[in-house]
């Protein structure tokens, strides 16, 4: 577990967990860097089974963010991007929403290609609710997979964005067949998930939207890192 601490008040810090994607990180910490004042991680390189419990993992992270002194926590995979311009819109609705009780949330972009991303059927809904700021008497999840990071608390509202945040690990083919084939072993029965996850490697009716330069993610995507689900 690490914690490393930037700036002053009001304190957001990013909270992750990583395995096969620890290389990945670096360029997070840029992109997110005008965002966060610190950050929490969990190191589960030395793990030997198939996947984490993502719910005590994520609610552990959530409680070093508190106690490291977070006022809001950013939850965010070593895989993901924001669009440039993110940091100053996401300052700015963190002062405006400091007090209340709400979960900001993203769109969440699937890149099928370093600069295109899947916008038919469900993929073009897709939204992360991963920023809210921590207060008293919160409820979390607590799944073995697709535990959601967000507060359960009735009186939480959602604010939408429309500041992008790409995903970079569907670009590589053999990795959504990957993906597929993880979360049908981690949830055999669609308890968690009734769609189900044959969809993630299905191109049927596929249609792709372009990255716009104005809306780009930095630092670029680059093919010397092998972005992977598994080992």
């Amino acid at each position: 577990m690490e914690v490393s601490m930037r700036k002053k008040h009001p304190k957001i810090f990013a909270a992750f967990a990583f395995r096969y994607d620890a290389e990945l990180i670096p360029d997070l910490l840029k992109n997110i860097s005008g965002i966060i004042d610190g950050y929490v991680s969990y190191d589960d390189r030395e793990n030997k089974s198939t996947w984490y419990h993502e719910g005590k993992i994520r609610n552990l992270l959530i409680k070093k963010a508190r106690a490291a002194g977070a006022d809001w926590i950013l939850c965010i995979d070593p895989d993901e991007r924001f669009e440039i311009g993110a940091a100053k819109k996401i300052r700015k609705l963190v002062d405006t929403h400091s007090n209340q009780n709400v979960v900001i949330s993203f769109p969440f972009r699937e890149l099928w290609t370093p600069k295109q991303y899947r916008i038919d059927g469900v993929w073009g809904e897709k939204r992360k609710r991963i920023l809210f700021p921590l207060k008293k008497d919160q409820r979390f999840m607590n799944l073995k997979v697709h535990s959601q990071w967000h507060p359960v608390n009735d009186n939480y509202s959602e604010i939408h964005t429309d500041i992008n945040l790409y995903h970079l690990k569907n670009i590589d083919p053999e990795n959504r067949t990957a993906r597929k084939d993880l979360y049908n072993s981690l949830d055999k029965d669609k308890k968690i998930q009734p769609m189900g996850y044959d969809y993630l490697d299905d191109e049927t009716g596929i249609k792709l939207q372009t990255v716009s330069y104005s809306r780009r993610y930095k630092p670029t995507y680059s093919s010397k890192y092998l972005i992977k689900q598994l080992g």
